[in-house]
């Protein structure tokens, strides 16, 4: 039977310690020549988000998803997870419906929610600066940074696009070389090819649809974060990828 193997949580994981840390003193802030640029747009974000992390009304468990619902408007703001879907698709998007790609849209969301809202709230001190942002065309940037953690560097990536209403967006992120959104196409392409996709809505349902509930909240009640469908490990860069308790 095919599977879906989520296996990216450790590097996607660390996209959320650029959030966090990146405003910290020290580290290198956006190119003040471009105000309304996407790396701008980042560190708007992180301010607000660093703004909740550090506010003490949350501190109580009670508080705890209240909390977690204010992080992931945040990010779901700067996120373009309609777009990340698409591309974690590739071209056979358009054998999607329009009411199959929503729902898938929104399950990858679930998928993706498990990962970053889980983390945001424990890096252990690793440290990240931000490079520069390079036009890839008129629609795209791409915003580089470096996070320093446990003796290693890695270097991640931010791919953006800016929205009809002229906010810049992510719809992809590289981490050592190695993209998100292609990692989750190659892992969906075996179901689409047999299973078309209501195959993969299927499956996806089953992880994510059937409580109505996000993986956050399910990670906040068991403590744990398995986005996987089977029980096999994924493929690293080579390195120990930091990841928060």
């Amino acid at each position: 039977m095919s599977t879906i193997r989520f296996r990216y949580a450790s590097l996607t994981a660390t996209v959320v310690l650029v959030f966090v840390l990146s405003l910290l003193p020290g580290l290198a802030p956006a190119d003040s020549s471009t105000p309304a640029g996407a790396m701008a747009s980042l560190q708007k974000t992180i301010e607000q988000i660093i703004d909740i992390l550090k506010d003490p009304q949350y501190n109580s468990p009670e508080k705890r998803e209240i909390r977690r619902e204010s992080l992931r408007k945040l990010v779901y703001q700067q996120f373009n997870f309609f777009l990340m879907a698409r591309g974690a698709v590739g071209p056979r998007w358009r054998e999607f419906t329009p009411q199959q790609q929503q729902r898938f849209s929104d399950l990858f969301k679930m998928v993706l929610e498990d990962t970053y809202l889980a983390k945001i709230e424990g890096y252990q001190g690793e440290k990240v600066m931000f490079n520069k942002e390079i036009l890839e065309s008129p629609t795209i940037t791409r915003v580089e940074s470096l996070v320093h953690a446990k003796g290693q560097e890695y270097k991640m990536f931010y791919r953006m696009t800016p929205s009809k209403e002229g906010k810049w967006e992510v719809f992809d992120i590289i981490i050592e070389g190695v993209s998100l959104i292609n990692n989750y196409r190659s892992q969906f392409q075996s179901i689409l090819s047999k299973e078309g996709p209501a195959g993969l809505l299927a499956k996806m349902e089953a992880k994510f649809g059937a409580s109505g509930t996000s993986g956050s909240s399910r990670a906040a009640s068991t403590g744990s974060m398995d986005l996987s469908l089977d029980k096999k490990s994924g493929p690293t860069t080579g390195k120990e990828t930091p990841a928060t308790p």
